[in-house]
């Protein structure tokens, strides 16, 4: 899978060890933390049509109705919800040397607010006080 250019919205910090297989290098990449910017704000409305058996929609009926949403508004914010889950939960990532060098650039680059981050590395979780 390669890498399209990276959202520059997003925040990465990674661990990466690169390991050589051939003529090819692959980059283990372990996020540690990301955020994932929404863009279903300017994307086009699509149609989206699946089948499921009468139980399961019974069910997601059921859970739309008690948070008083519609069938497609509680189907679509769950699938995106795991979408987002699913992405950012990646750890693996094949690269070609070009994505690799922008990517370390990116990841490489100044922060914008050291202190912030700071701050937050040495503070205690709320499972830790």
């Amino acid at each position: 899978m390669a890498m399209r250019d990276l959202d520059t919205e997003s925040h990465y910090n990674v661990d990466v060890e690169a390991l050589a297989f051939e003529d090819r290098r692959v980059y283990s990449v372990h996020t540690l933390t990301r955020r994932i910017t929404d863009m279903a704000a300017t994307s086009p409305t699509k149609v989206i049509n699946f089948r499921a058996p009468a139980a399961k929609q019974a069910l997601i009926d059921q859970a739309a109705e008690t948070l008083g949403k519609s069938r497609t508004e509680f189907i679509l914010e769950a699938s995106c919800e795991k979408a987002r889950e699913v992405l950012a939960d990646r750890t693996h990532f094949v690269l070609n040397p070009e994505a690799m060098k922008r990517f370390l650039a990116l990841i490489e680059a100044p922060l914008e607010n050291a202190e912030a981050q700071l701050r937050l590395l040495t503070s205690r979780s709320p499972w830790e006080q």
